[in-house]
């Protein structure tokens, strides 16, 4: 008999989504994090109090989905959003704006709703029609969908709400904690409001997290940049970068290149995951400074090019002196690794190798402490070695193919196996010149003159 049935145990979802239905920090950015991905420009979230009997429910004027595209999202348990819909999202019909890049990857964050009732109703509106569905769970299965309504209303309305059932869940995360977790992560785009409780979050619920930079722009005006640091860096840099904001606008994407004269910051760094940066310069909405459909900025403008040298400049000093404590913690755990090493050496050497690990901390930044160490490791010898650093010149003057023959020759022998083999080889061959230059003698003796030579070991 042909199987049908897949049988779940009951720890399947925790599993599998983790901590998106543990953990209330993570759900609520997911969850609103779909909102984002929806081309939503409003989210309203009420937070489930037990006192109260106040249940948790999100809501959003995004796209909405079909009942058809419900199911077939909610339904596929590995849901790859990107291979689905692409990367990024087109705006909802009536309301203006570019293309957004988006969160979602594996649709997990559908489950993010669990973290906050044990079932849920879920509504949706699209393309002239509107459902609603029960969503919940049991031991046996991770997800039971059931039908409630669905009509065909006519009106072009588009929009998604989520609104909890069942026992209200007591979460462990503070309502003033959820604002300053959701306004850390997205109020980088003021065409993004999120309201909890009734209320928009703003910069004034973050300011712990918020500091306050001006910079002067010659012959232009002031550009006042907002660093929020979110205080952990999240998997990814989604809504982290800079963000520039012109009359209460945003111009272009968040994000930390794409605009940079130079290289801000390297989007692998824990730096890069956890601060955004909010530039506000209202004066270069004079001009032609911001292209037509706002993308982005005009490379002609004089007043965008000065404004952007100058303010990324300033970012950088505040990145520099934002991860000093750490910087001074890595500094201090290579220095305490490489000890033993550094103290066989002399005070001359001592310096130039301390000045290399400071240097190293400070300006490369993507430099674990594993790498720095070992790089520390072997200045140090070099320092110990009589040769010096003439090695590292015979290093410079090869070619990228040698670095990869090399590599594989230290993989199969130590040097001083390689070098007593070379060496023996050259000896070999010193022999076989030599008896080639006496054959060319009339009348030698070739086998007296192999017996005057020193027998080769083989």
């Amino acid at each position: 008999m042909e199987q049908t049935t897949l049988f779940f145990d009951e720890r399947f979802l925790e599993s599998y989504a983790g901590a998106i239905i543990n953990d209330p920090s993570i759900a609520i950015v997911e969850l609103v994090a779909n909102c984002w991905d929806a081309y939503a420009t409003q989210v309203k979230i009420n937070w489930p109090d037990a006192e109260t009997e106040t249940q948790f429910t999100i809501s959003d004027n995004g796209l909405g989905m079909t009942r058809d595209e419900f199911q077939h999202i909610w339904r596929t348990i590995s849901y790859n959003r990107l291979s689905a819909s692409g990367a990024t999202v087109n705006p909802p019909s009536g309301v203006t704006g570019q293309p957004r890049s988006v969160f979602g990857k594996n649709g997990k964050g559908r489950f993010a709703t669990f973290c906050f009732a044990t079932e849920y109703q879920i509504t949706s509106r699209k393309n002239g029609q509107e459902f609603v569905c029960r969503v919940r769970r049991t031991p046996t299965d991770p997800l039971v969908i059931e039908d409630v309504s669905f009509k065909a209303t006519g009106v072009q309305a588009h929009g998604t709400e989520i609104v909890g059932s069942g026992p209200i869940s007591r979460v462990s995360l503070p309502v003033e904690k959820a604002r300053e977790l959701i306004g850390s992560r997205f109020l980088a785009n003021p065409a993004f409001k999120v309201l909890l409780n009734g209320s928009q979050i703003t910069f004034a619920d973050i300011p712990d997290l918020l500091l306050t930079n001006e910079v002067v722009i010659d012959g232009y005006g002031t550009a006042r940049i907002l660093h929020i640091d979110a205080k952990r860096a999240d998997r990814t840099t989604k809504q982290h970068g800079i963000a520039w904001w012109v009359q209460s606008r945003a111009v272009g994407d968040c994000k930390w290149s794409g605009s940079d004269y130079e290289r801000v910051l390297d989007g692998r760094t824990s730096e890069a995951k956890r601060f955004t940066f909010i530039v506000q310069a209202d004066f270069l909405n004079q001009g032609n400074a911001v292209l037509e459909d706002w993308s982005g900025f005009s490379e002609e403008s004089v007043a965008w090019t000065k404004t952007r040298e100058a303010v990324q400049d300033r970012i950088r000093e505040i990145i520099f002196a934002s991860s000093q404590t750490e910087r001074d913690e890595k500094r201090s755990a290579v220095i305490e690794k490489i000890g033993s090493t550094m103290n066989a050496l002399s005070p001359v050497s001592k310096e130039r190798v301390a000045t290399f690990v400071n240097e190293v901390v400070d300006t490369c930044p993507n430099f674990g402490e594993l790498e720095i160490v070992q790089l520390s490791g072997i200045l140090a010898k070099l320092e110990q070695a009589k040769s010096r650093y003439g090695l590292l010149d015979l290093l410079h003057k090869c070619d990228p193919k040698d670095y990869d023959t090399l590599h594989d020759i230290m993989k199969e022998w130590t040097i001083k196996m390689a070098k007593l083999v070379l060496d023996e080889i050259q000896n070999r061959l010193k022999l076989i010149s030599e008896l080639r230059a006496k054959l060319q003698v009339a009348g030698i003796d070739e086998v007296h003159e192999l017996r005057k030579r020193p027998r080769i070991p083989v």
